[in-house]
């Protein structure tokens, strides 16, 4: 009778172990499960993340492009509105050295069959436009050789050529390049002196017409239209 007493309880304590094991079994289930629906979560979270980013990015292509698509019609329209007729008189009603400068140095996909009018009407003397004329020097000749130049011709024959530091010729359009001093001071004769200093310093970078080449000694000055 003990022994089946025994194996009673000893059946009862498997039945107990196994009962704690399948409940531990059962929580630890419901834990992955969780843990699994959390992490659904998160990566739900992040798509909706990346396609609210995406969305937007969209967005702002589509809006630089109808930009882009905008800017080019105006440029085509400014284009198309400044025919060559037009833009020339637009030029005359500016009546200055900068605007006739810009209208022959230009790289606007316009047409400019008045070249030859804007470079008569520059060398017309008095000078009649609005802006500035001096002489300034040039450089200075060792022999053949043109040294210490300080001007770099633009255009010349009407062609675009960007010498730096070549002798300048009646005609040319050019730039001085020395930056320091920023401006050069120009006078009203080609004598250079500070007795006859003219109204306005020709800044660096600026462009100006060569009306005058003049050579005294070695030095070569120049006499020039600018703004």
């Amino acid at each position: 009778m003990k022994r089946i007493d025994d194996k009673l309880q000893e059946i009862e304590k498997y039945h107990k172990r196994n009962g704690f094991l399948f409940i531990l079994s059962v929580i630890l289930i419901f834990v992955c499960m969780g843990l699994v629906f959390i992490y659904e979560k998160e990566i739900r979270a992040k798509d909706v993340t990346i396609s609210v980013q995406s969305d937007t990015i969209s967005e702002q292509k589509i809006k630089l492009s109808k930009t882009y698509q905008e800017l080019e019609t105006a440029y085509s329209d400014l284009k198309n509105s400044l025919n060559p007729d037009k833009y020339w008189a637009s030029i005359q009603d500016q009546n200055s050295v900068e605007s006739y400068l810009n209208y022959i140095t230009n790289d606007l996909e316009i047409a400019k069959p008045y070249k030859q009018d804007a470079i008569k009407t520059l060398d017309k003397d008095p000078m009649e436009l609005e802006g500035f004329e001096g002489w300034v020097y040039a450089g200075k000749m060792n022999e053949d050789i043109f040294e210490d130049g300080r001007m770099t011709v633009l255009m010349r024959n009407d062609s675009t050529v960007n010498l730096k530091d070549v002798l300048p010729k009646k005609f040319d359009i050019i730039k001085h390049n020395k930056k320091n001093p920023p401006a050069l001071f120009t006078y009203k004769k080609s004598k250079l002196t500070s007795r006859n200093p003219a109204i306005q310093v020709w800044r660096a970078g600026s462009k100006a017409f060569v009306d005058s080449v003049y050579q005294d000694g070695i030095e070569i000055r120049i006499k020039v239209k600018y703004y």
